[in-house]
């Protein structure tokens, strides 16, 4: 479901859990990603979930170049990874949700963002409307003091 209000930036869109290869499938073809994670303002994430979010962001970035010309089986054990990292992230107590929406300009967009798992979720991201607030048009590297992850 996408919010329509033409004044807002920003969009509302449906979260989904990031569970199988085929969830990473939709990730990898989106037209661009942005990868963050959330946690309550009273705590900071561990140095190991930032590392995970960083190689998370990177797989995806590798993938997404690469992805068309790889095989069937190349291309599954791709999106297998992803979950494997998706995984990693859920043993330090974080949920893998995602979403991936049509922009104003009519291209795929992707969000994916890790949820602790005592935080109670709404099933709803607020995401750019517009394709270059979701991708800027220079990727920065991450910090471990980057509260925001990776968009790229």
């Amino acid at each position: 479901m996408q919010d329509d209000d033409p004044n807002d930036t920003t969009i509302v869109i449906e979260a989904q859990d990031l569970l199988t290869a085929r969830d990473c499938e939709s990730i990898i073809r989106a037209d661009g990603c942005q990868v963050g994670y959330s946690w309550p303002h009273s705590e900071k994430p561990s140095s190991a979930l930032l590392r995970h979010v960083r190689n998370f962001a990177g797989s995806i970035r590798l993938a997404a170049l690469v992805y068309d010309n790889l095989s069937t089986e190349e291309q599954q054990w791709m999106c297998q990874g992803l979950c494997q990292v998706s995984q990693e992230i859920a043993d330090q107590g974080y949920l893998t949700k995602y979403g991936v929406y049509t922009t104003e300009e009519l291209r795929r967009g992707c969000v994916v963002s890790f949820w602790p798992i005592q935080v109670p979720h709404d099933g709803k991201f607020r995401v750019p409307r517009r394709f270059e607030d979701l991708v800027p048009t220079k990727c920065a590297p991450s910090t471990d003091d980057d509260h925001e992850g990776a968009k790229c």
